[in-house]
């Protein structure tokens, strides 16, 4: 999880998963280091029964189980639920959890929408793009998105767009990116839309849209390189050298292992994929 965790509680048998995050976790100590590291994550949907259960049966912590249910009862903040977790063990400090109170108070401030938002970015952060995608929609489709400024609106379609590309939906990120563009005037947004274009390779589109957008040669020179690059490197990577060994197997009528190189091939795109996805 990116740093040692000395952990003086009792280890699950059964670990709690966290599937917005694809983490597993062992012990108190696990748990309080993980609401420390992802805490724009943490909602009141996070406490649901399964992990309070976990926290009762597997790292026999009855008593913390008990409060928690009875805060969900009293309709308690998450801040309050998060601090009885952290102070049921002696993992971090009180100037530790003191930042920590004062980020949350800052997320207490913020507008539930821009609260999604935070949320949203970091799925994108942890590649669980099928995650972010359904919050990206909700906000989209919520009326609580009039508050946002053309900035913040352009910004939020950008990341959905960089969402979209990521799940295979390249004429759909291409959208998001244009209309993206047209709220935020972001030079970054109108690069990744003119990437998107040339890498779709509809020649009558891309020489359309450099014509009514009135598009500098320089950058479309700029961007035709960076997609040109982006292909050679694609040519070294270990998926590129695993279809080429593949080539070669049948060159050579070496059927029994051509299938079984594929058949590990095809498993980890589906693993990868379904991580990206799920």
């Amino acid at each position: 999880m990116g740093k040692f965790i000395l952990c003086s509680g009792t280890r699950a048998e059964e670990p709690l998963r966290i599937e917005m995050t694809d983490t597993v976790l062992y012990t108190i100590e696990e748990l309080c280091y993980y609401f420390y590291q992802h805490i724009y994550l943490i909602t009141e949907e996070f406490f649901n029964e399964s992990v309070i259960e976990w926290l009762e049966i597997q790292v026999k912590h009855k008593e913390l189980a008990d409060k928690l249910r009875q805060l969900k009862r009293n309709e308690g903040t998450v801040k309050d639920m998060v601090i009885s977790v952290l102070c049921s063990t002696d993992y971090y400090t009180e100037r530790e959890m003191k930042d920590l109170l004062v980020i949350m108070n800052k997320m207490e401030g913020l507008p539930l929408i821009k609260r999604r938002k935070l949320k949203a970015d970091i799925y994108v952060g942890y590649e669980r793009y099928m995650f972010a995608a359904k919050e990206y929609e909700a906000i989209l489709n919520s009326k609580e998105a009039s508050i946002l400024n053309a900035e913040e609106y352009g910004n939020l379609l950008h990341n959905y767009g960089i969402v979209l590309l990521n799940i295979g939906s390249g004429a759909e990120a291409a959208m998001k990116f244009k209309e993206a563009y047209q709220s935020n005037q972001n030079p970054e947004t109108l690069r990744q839309y003119l990437i998107v274009l040339c890498m779709m390779k509809d020649e009558t589109l891309l020489k359309k849209e450099l014509e009514e957008m009135a598009i500098p040669e320089s950058l479309y020179d700029q961007v035709k390189n960076v997609v040109e690059v982006a292909y050679s490197m694609e040519l070294d990577n270990s998926y590129h050298h695993m279809y080429r060994k593949l080539s070669e197997l049948k060159e050579h009528s070496d059927v029994p292992r051509f299938f079984q190189k594929t058949e590990c091939i095809l498993q980890k795109c589906i693993d990868e994929y379904r991580n990206k996805v799920s």
